[in-house]
């Protein structure tokens, strides 16, 4: 039975209506924001991740951990090393260590090595979204 939740009738059409807006905003966005798009869902699925840590759900933090992974894997198989050269390749090895560290926050179970990957790639995230806005690739 469906459950009453406001304006799109029922929770299950609410999620269809969000659903449905996220892969517009995917499907109409720019190369630039589709990278800003990654960085963001890598830190919220961190954070997650964290947050299952600290309650001791190993099961979920595992699957949020692999997810993060996941997604800093795809920013960093989209990197073209040979036209980026050095940057791209220095970018490719931090990439590697975040990585390295949301690993070992799980096979260790701390949320200090989520917090240590948290804070680099937010930097970079940061970085990444001044260049999108001060050069327009909106």
């Amino acid at each position: 039975m469906a459950i009453v939740t406001g304006a799109y009738g029922t929770t299950s059409g609410r999620d269809r209506a969000l659903s449905t807006y996220r892969q517009m905003s995917i499907e109409t966005a720019a190369p630039a924001e589709l990278v800003l798009m990654l960085y963001n869902r890598a830190l919220r699925t961190m954070e997650e991740a964290a947050d299952c840590l600290g309650r001791k759900d190993m099961e979920r933090s595992n699957q949020r951990l692999q997810k993060a992974q996941d997604i800093v894997d795809e920013l960093r198989f989209s990197l073209n090393i040979e036209a980026g050269g050095k940057l791209a390749s220095d970018l490719a090895a931090v990439y590697e260590y975040v990585n390295s560290r949301l690993l070992m926050a799980n096979i260790k179970k701390d949320a200090s090595f989520v917090g240590e990957a948290a804070r680099v790639l937010t930097e970079i995230r940061d970085g990444w979204a001044e260049v999108v806005e001060k050069h327009g690739y909106r």
